[in-house]
């Protein structure tokens, strides 16, 4: 404040010197009021009080390319501050020497269950998402994980499991996930006329009924909330024709041709917006 009060008097006695009229001596002198009373008010003001405040770590935010030594304070269960000046909380963490960045989202999770989820959440994983080998039906997703979930979760449509669902009349949401047989009178698909042939997901061509089945249950997939589709394709590469791979998706809500460009791949398609 002492040096603050000094500088405002050298600064009012240059301008008498150098001859500045005596508006602008008022003007300048009331600036330098202001400065004076904001400094004041800063002094007496109370310094805020986050809920939780985590000191002396390494920040980085990939997206501002933010990466420096700083604190941050969480209030409401959301970022209220980064500062490197201290930062006062109800509770603070020491997070000297550890990194302090956003969630990881990881695209291709296989960790169905809370034990795996706990495990990525020490890793830093706040999203975890089957998109590889996906999930058919899309709400088994949830029952997987027990009607709980540690993190975010999502997954594709599987395109694999769709396959056994109509080729093999097995009820398997997931390639990790045990297999159920389905009722012989579960749907269309199934009455194809011939036998049903054990992992001919894998190994058959699908026939022309069996390919239309296909093709709605990825509509539905789709719809029900899968993230796009997932396709093993290199595990059935025995049972798909490359002459024309093409998948069309008709829905209310979207309306797409995919055709894969490789042979054998895990191929992801990406069909709305999560």
């Amino acid at each position: 404040m002492f040096s603050m009060i000094k500088l405002s008097h050298y600064a009012l006695m240059k301008y008498q010197r150098i001859g500045v009229g005596r508006g602008m001596r008022r003007l300048t002198a009331l600036a330098f009021t202001l400065i004076l009373a904001s400094c004041s008010d800063t002094h007496d003001a109370e310094p805020i009080q986050y809920d939780l405040v985590f000191t002396g770590g390494r920040v980085i935010d990939p997206e501002t390319g933010f990466d420096q030594q700083a604190n941050i304070a969480i209030d409401g269960g959301k970022i209220a501050a980064i500062s490197a000046l201290p930062l006062i909380g109800i509770e603070s963490i020491d997070a000297s020497g550890l990194v302090l960045s956003p969630g990881f989202i990881d695209l291709h999770s296989h960790a169905l269950s809370r034990l795996g989820q706990k495990l990525q959440a020490m890793d830093g994983v706040t999203t975890a998402l089957e998109l590889e080998a996906g999930i058919y039906p899309i709400e088994a997703l949830r029952q997987i994980l027990g009607g709980k979930s540690v993190i975010n979760y999502g997954a594709s449509t599987s395109h694999l499991a769709i396959r056994q669902r109509v080729m093999e009349n097995i009820h398997k949401p997931h390639l990790l996930t045990p297999a159920e047989p389905l009722p012989v009178d579960a749907g269309p698909e199934t009455k194809t006329g011939s036998a049903v042939r054990p992992h001919a997901a894998f190994a058959q061509e699908a026939s022309e009924q069996q390919r239309n089945a296909i093709q709605t249950h990825l509509t539905q997939g789709i719809e029900k909330g899968g993230l796009g589709i997932g396709f093993l394709l290199d595990y059935v590469k025995k049972a798909v024709r490359w002459e024309k791979p093409s998948i069309s998706i008709n829905s209310p809500t979207l309306t797409r041709q995919y055709t894969p460009k490789r042979r054998s791949c895990l191929l992801f398609v990406r069909t709305k917006d999560a």
